[in-house]
């Protein structure tokens, strides 16, 4: 029986893919206490990742820490095309998993992952970061109080110049952010996709400036645009909800008053206070939390299906794109 003396025992977790992203993964569960192994294929990469984890175990094999009974939980933040390979295995070997997004690449995955997961007990947490944002957070609060008025549109806009083009297109690789953001905000599911196009700039031949406009469940129409690039030189990362009675503008590249409101009847601009929490301190706690407790993760995997499933299609739709490049 536990007492209020007992300490208390974290799961041992394993960070696989100590890249860019990878790190700030590293840095949090290491300063969380629950950080235990550092996976990745690239000596380099890991030697670079250990400064932040001096005391962690380190492997270049996946399967090792697979075969590592020390190890409770899988954390990837691998390629996407990986996500379903690596998470799969790791079920397989019993560990809890957490997958940055989007989840796999195809929602026939996932349905995979979660008959795995849900057989073995197991948590399968998907990063959709954003969702753990208080800015996010306060933003929504706004709209379910009403204080925006009815909703008449929602824009996600997502813009930087990336020169790894790390995805299959821009849309795998910055509109799960996008797609989950509008959703959580509004409270409503994503239901169709009304319109998607893109271009293929460079040699690769991957779309890396896309738009796509999303249709939402309810009585009344409401759609939502997703605008995300790659070769924009300008970082732009901005959430705007138009409302009746105000508008709303979450700007996460602003240091302070990341939301701007404009009330419509006065023209009045206010700052909604926002509480200065890291969201991946918040993330990372909770899948501690959940793998502790077996509750149900916020951004659960069904939910990652549903972006997945969308940007399936949305790829789909991508490809005359792709074939005149």
């Amino acid at each position: 029986m536990l007492t209020s003396e007992s300490p208390i025992v974290l799961p041992r977790v394993a960070v696989v893919g100590c890249g860019r992203w990878g790190k700030n993964l590293v840095r949090t569960f290491q300063r969380l206490g629950a950080l235990h192994t550092l996976c990745d294929a690239n000596p380099t990469t890991l030697a670079d990742a250990l400064i932040l984890a001096p005391e962690a175990t380190t492997t270049t094999a996946f399967q090792t820490l697979l075969n590592d009974a020390a190890v409770d939980a899988v954390v990837l933040a691998t390629p996407s095309h990986t996500h379903a390979s690596l998470a799969l295995q790791a079920l397989q070997a019993g560990k809890h998993v957490y997958v940055e997004k989007p989840l796999a690449t195809t929602a026939a995955d996932v349905d995979t992952l979660m008959d795995e997961a849900q057989a073995a007990k197991l948590t399968l947490m998907v990063g959709h970061l954003l969702l753990y944002h208080p800015a996010v957070h306060r933003l929504k609060t706004l709209v379910d109080e009403g204080l925006l008025g009815d909703v008449r549109s929602i824009t996600s806009t997502r813009l930087n110049y990336n020169a790894a083009r790390p995805d299959a297109s821009v849309l795998w690789d910055l509109a799960p952010h996008d797609l989950s953001l509008m959703a959580e905000v509004l409270g409503r599911e994503i239901v169709g996709i009304e319109r998607v196009d893109g271009v293929a700039s460079g040699a690769d031949g991957k779309v890396d400036h896309a738009r796509m406009t999303v249709r939402f469940e309810g009585p009344t129409l409401l759609t939502g645009e997703v605008v995300n690039s790659w070769v924009y030189p300008v970082k732009a990362v901005q959430l705007s909800v138009i409302g009746t009675k105000a508008v709303a503008v979450l700007d996460d590249a602003q240091a302070t008053h990341k939301i701007t409101v404009i009330h419509r009847a006065t023209g009045d601009i206010t700052y909604p206070e926002v509480l200065a929490i890291e969201p991946l301190l918040m993330e990372c706690q909770h899948f501690l939390q959940c793998v502790q407790t077996g509750a149900t993760p916020n951004t659960h995997a069904q939910q990652g299906r549903q972006i997945v499933a969308l940007l399936e299609e949305a790829h789909q739709r991508l490809l005359p794109a792709l074939a005149l490049v």
